[in-house]
C-alpha cells in the first residue's frame, strides 16, 4: 500500500475563537521545537549528542514560556517527537539539521488520536472532529469533512499556518498494492541494454529549459 497525502485550506471555515486556538497549539509547538532545536545544537557542539531526548516538561518550568502550561501537552509532546526525529536524522547524516522557524515561516502542530475522533460520512468521507483538550470535559474545537473513509486515514493530522491562512493536512493509505524494488527489478531483469533504455528513459517537467533526452528526442 502507498501512503499519500492531502491538504486543504481551512481559512475561511475558522471562527475566531478557532483561529486563536489553532494559532496559540501552533505558536507554542513552533516556541518547543525551537527550544529543543537550540538545545540539541548546544549538545552536538559540546560532543554530547547521545544527551539528545524528548523531553520537554522542563522548558515548561521557564518562566519565560509559562504558557505552554496552557497549551494541551500532546501538542508539544507532538513538537518534541518531531524535533528530535528530525535531529537524529541529521545525526545519522540522512538529512540537514533542523533550523528554528521564525515567526513569518510556514510553521504547525501535530494533532494525534487523543485530540480528535473520526466518523464515517457515507462510505468514502470521513468527519473529522478536534477538540481542545484529552481531558472527560472537552469541547469540540472544529469539524471537517474530508473526502477519505476512515479506514484509509492516519493516526494523525497537522494544523499548519502562515501569517493568516490556516491549513489541515494528513495522509492515507491510497488502497493500491505498489511492486516492490525486488520485483521491479524482476521484471526487467531479462531485457537487454537497448530494451532497457526505453524503460528507463524520462523527462524532468520542472526544468526551465528544453534539453535533448538521452534516446535523441
Amino acid at each position: 500500500m502507498a501512503q499519500r497525502g492531502f491538504s486543504l485550506s481551512i481559512t475561511n471555515r475558522l471562527s475566531s475563537r478557532q483561529a486563536t486556538a489553532f494559532a496559540q497549539w501552533i505558536g507554542a509547538a513552533n516556541v518547543l521545537r525551537n527550544y529543543k532545536v537550540r538545545e540539541y545544537r548546544d549538545l552536538l557542539a559540546q560532543g554530547r549528542g547521545t544527551e539528545i531526548n524528548q523531553a520537554y516538561a522542563p522548558i515548561k518550568q521557564d518562566p519565560d514560556v509559562a504558557f505552554l502550561k496552557d497549551i494541551p501537552v500532546q501538542i508539544l509532546r507532538n513538537a518534541a517527537s518531531s524535533a528530535y526525529a528530525d535531529a537524529e536524522a541529521a545525526r545519522k547524516g540522512i538529512a540537514k539539521f533542523p533550523k528554528v522557524k521564525g515567526r513569518n515561516k510556514k510553521r504547525s502542530g501535530i494533532i494525534t488520536k487523543e485530540l480528535f475522533d473520526r466518523q464515517p460520512v457515507a462510505s468514502d468521507k470521513t468527519q473529522v472532529t478536534i477538540y481542545d483538550s484529552a481531558t472527560r470535559k472537552r469541547t469540540k474545537l472544529f469539524s471537517i469533512t474530508v473526502p477519505y473513509s476512515p479506514a484509509s486515514l492516519s493516526k494523525q493530522f497537522v494544523i499548519s499556518r502562515q501569517g493568516r491562512s490556516f491549513s489541515f493536512s494528513g495522509s492515507l493509505d491510497d488502497g493500491q498494492t505498489h511492486p516492490d524494488n525486488e520485483a521491479l527489478l524482476n521484471d526487467v531483469a531479462y531485457l537487454d541494454d537497448d530494451k532497457l533504455l526505453g524503460y528507463i528513459t524520462g523527462l524532468d517537467g520542472g526544468v526551465a529549459r528544453p534539453l535533448q533526452a538521452c534516446n535523441g528526442t
